[in-house]
């Protein structure tokens, strides 16, 4: 029959629907959403539904059940006169063509529910096709999981399960055309060769001829974009499509993504365990944290494992943990996780595979469109439509809006993608690029937190290098932590680089912060590093400031004979250079180690020649700290007059000066001058004060050192309720730190309101106070 025929016949149905539904052409036309005319030329035949939706709608509001929706939908699709309808192609036999199962599958569970939620019940009524896509990274288990799937899927369609590998990411091939495609499909069901349409349009629809009402399932597999995939939709709902492909098919209508993640630590130990035939154990999940949870990767390893008898998972592990030499180890046969990642690259722009290749020298954990702007020396609205585009194509990972990471088998093949196709001179300005960034950011930042620091040979803020996304010093804190693993990760790559003077200034930069915060180990890492660079390089004076800096943190550890050795070399550069104020930053720095080693007349000479040398070099903020250093000692030495006047000058220089850090340290010694002084009232009048300032800055030792003496006063006064809530605070602060004076807490505790506090060791009373380092 042609398509007037069966346009005769499907006229003829909506006649006979609307008879047996007993309503009206104004009933029904108001119910299906047309007008009374439109029907009635459907029911006459004068006209055929341009699209299947009015049918479909009709049909339902006249009761027709689920085989009667398949026969109308074929019916339309030939009276459309889409395609010829004679002959018409059959399916002799049902196809089913799905790969099988890898036996050895693991995991996967939570995804495999949601492709089986996605399917209508058996009595639902129809609705559109059902359009399913897996996307994520290569190697993945994108296919593996669809194979399964379609399988789990065969009693719902029993008419066939269709396959076909779309190539969009196979070697030595190129991606399927939707013509070849829609081929290879019409003749798996059953179409003659010469019954195929050259025309692309007319392919497509006899293809959806051909599905019409048959319940069957289509797995596209490897798809490069929608525009592929298009095409080889069918137009039946009994059909469902289920789509695989290494980018978000965004722009697919009607589609449900599923995007697959790397598997859990648990699923990964079993597939390992599994392929190789070895047991659990640490050995195990080592290996699986070095393939990145991977599956292909897993299932490389545990295959090298598995056939190399000498072997044992100790020897892999040892094997996979040398970075540079992982990706070759992740290699069997013509198996490799490098050829795959490889696939993908191969389909970037050339704007794309640059960017690609920059993020893989990028130091830290991830990376922001700023930072990623300036690697590239892009604009930032270009930098962040670059990483978005590596996101869709599952190259890069976006775990937070705004932030970008790489699985670190990505990371590992992006940076041998730069050593290989950068000359080293442009990878060596990209990442001086980034590292002007990190300096100045560091540097903007400290000079809204801590404005007062003595200002050394650094950048100024340039306003160009900018925009930073911080304008306040709540601010500035905040964007420091975020970026504390890629600043630091930074400072340690400058210097192992040698990257001068970016090898000390990132450094130094970073100092205030990590201070403030109490991150001494990252201290430690880069201070060293840059120490080192520094000795490389033959700065001296760089050498001097990073001594000194490492000398705050010694003695910050209470390795107070190492903070004396660091600040003395420190001294021995800045004085044979003249260098008078970072002079009496490392005697300042000189006085709290010998005050941590009790030696209290030296801590004040030292105090009072920095004080000295201050007031003569016009500089109020290293005045203030030389005056906390005086009234530390003399408190330590139990002075309490003179460590009143030292600290209540120290507080009123740095209110002066707006430094409410300095204020609110000096203001702590003194809560604990008065306390001693037998003036608990005014300990807590005051203190609560200066307490407040603390806990603003955010300085957890200082915050709990205030807590532990108000604790004090109030037991002295009384308060019990006041004190205990007081010491508590002190002594969970404390306990995170793993200080020392956890165990004065305690104590107090133990004895709140049946002895009268007594004073601290004068090596526990003293703390550095110097904001520099």
């Amino acid at each position: 029959m042609d398509s007037r025929a069966w346009a005769v016949r499907l006229a003829e149905r909506f006649s006979e629907l609307k008879q047996r539904s007993g309503r009206s052409y104004d009933v029904l036309a108001k119910r299906a959403g047309i007008s009374r005319s439109v029907l009635h030329r459907y029911c006459s035949g004068a006209a055929v539904p341009t699209e299947f939706g009015f049918a479909e709608r009709f049909a339902k509001v006249c009761g027709a059940d689920r085989d009667e929706l398949i026969e109308l939908h074929r019916m339309w699709v030939r009276a459309s006169g889409e395609i010829p309808a004679d002959p018409e192609p059959v399916l002799a036999q049902p196809q089913f063509d799905v790969p099988r199962v890898v036996e050895d599958f693991t995991g996967r569970e939570t995804e495999l529910k949601r492709l089986l939620a996605a399917l209508p019940g058996e009595s639902a009524p129809l609705g559109g096709l059902v359009i399913s896509a897996l996307d994520g990274m290569g190697g993945i288990g994108k296919t593996t999981l669809a194979v399964l799937a379609a399988h789990r899927m065969r009693e719902r369609f029993p008419d066939g399960h269709l396959f076909i590998d779309l190539h969009a990411h196979t070697e030595g091939q190129q991606p399927l055309s939707a013509g070849a495609a829609l081929d290879r499909l019409l003749r798996a069901v059953g179409t003659p060769g010469e019954a195929i349409p050259e025309d692309i349009d007319e392919r497509a629809g006899a293809w959806r001829a051909a599905m019409a009402g048959r319940r069957a399932l289509v797995v596209l597999d490897n798809a490069i974009d929608s525009a592929q995939v298009r095409p080889l939709l069918p137009g039946s709902p009994t059909c469902f499509v289920l789509i695989t492909s290494r980018r978000r098919l965004l722009d697919l209508e009607g589609v449900r993504t599923l995007t697959l993640d790397v598997l859990t630590p648990e699923e990964a130990t079993a597939l390992f365990t599994t392929v190789a035939a070895v047991p659990d154990g640490d050995p195990v999940r080592e290996a699986v944290r070095l393939c990145g949870y991977l599956p292909l990767a897993i299932r490389i390893a545990a295959a090298r494992l598995r056939s190399r008898p000498s072997w044992t998972v100790e020897h892999l592990v040892r094997r996979l943990g040398n970075e540079h030499r992982r990706l070759a180890e992740l290699q069997v046969g013509d198996r490799s996780v490098a050829a795959t990642f490889s696939l993908s690259y191969k389909l970037l722009t050339t704007e794309q595979q640059w960017m690609f290749q920059l993020l893989g020298l990028a130091p830290g954990d991830d990376i922001d469109v700023l930072r990623a702007a300036a690697l590239a020396r892009v604009p930032d609205t270009v930098a962040e439509d670059l990483l978005e585009s590596l996101v869709d194509a599952h190259l890069l990972q976006q775990p937070a809006p705004g932030r970008y990471q790489f699985h670190d088998l990505v990371r590992a093949y992006a940076a041998d993608r730069a050593r290989e196709e950068i000359p080293v001179a442009e990878r060596e300005q990209a990442l001086r690029r980034m590292f002007e960034f990190c300096v100045q950011g560091a540097v903007r930042a400290e000079r809204l937190f801590n404005p007062n620091r003595l200002p050394l040979a650094l950048p100024e803020p340039n306003e160009e290098a900018g925009p930073y996304p911080f304008a306040t010093p709540e601010e500035a804190l905040e964007w420091c932590e975020t970026e504390r693993v890629n600043l630091v990760a930074s400072a340690r790559t400058a210097a192992a680089e040698n990257v001068h003077p970016y090898s000390w200034q990132l450094a130094w930069s970073l100092g205030g912060y990590l201070y403030l915060r109490s991150h001494w180990s990252d201290s430690i890492a880069v201070y060293e590093a840059a120490l080192a660079a520094t000795w490389r390089s033959g700065d001296r004076l760089a050498q001097s400031r990073m001594n000194y800096a490492l000398g705050i943190v010694w003695r910050q550890l209470g390795r107070f004979d190492e903070s004396i050795a660091a600040c003395d070399l420190a001294l021995a550069v800045q004085r044979a250079e003249g260098m008078a104020a970072e002079e009496a930053m490392a005697l300042i720095g000189l006085a709290d180690a010998y005050a941590g080693l009790g030696r209290m007349d030296e801590a004040i000479e030292c105090n009072r020649r920095a004080l000295g040398a201050f007031r003569a070099e016009g500089y109020p903020w290293g005045e203030a700290l030389a005056l906390l250093g005086l009234g530390d000692a003399t408190l330590a030495r139990g002075e309490l007059t003179d460590a009143s006047a030292y600290l209540n000058q120290a507080i009123l220089l740095a209110h002066a000066l707006h430094d409410i850090y300095a204020e609110g340290r000096a203001g702590g010694r003194l809560t604990e001058v008065l306390l001693r002084q037998g003036n608990p009232a005014e300990a807590v009048s005051r203190g609560r004060g200066f307490l407040a300032l603390l806990e603003e800055v955010g300085d957890p030792w200082e915050t709990a050192n205030v807590l532990f003496h108000l604790g004090q006063a109030y037991a002295a006064l009384g308060d019990t309720e006041a004190a205990q809530r007081h010491l508590r605070g002190a002594e969970e602060i404390f306990g995170e730190l793993g200080d020392s004076t956890t165990r004065a807490v305690r104590e107090s505790l133990l004895t709140l309101g049946k002895t009268p506090p007594q004073p601290r060791n004068p090596a526990e009373a003293c703390r550095p106070h110097d904001a520099s380092s």
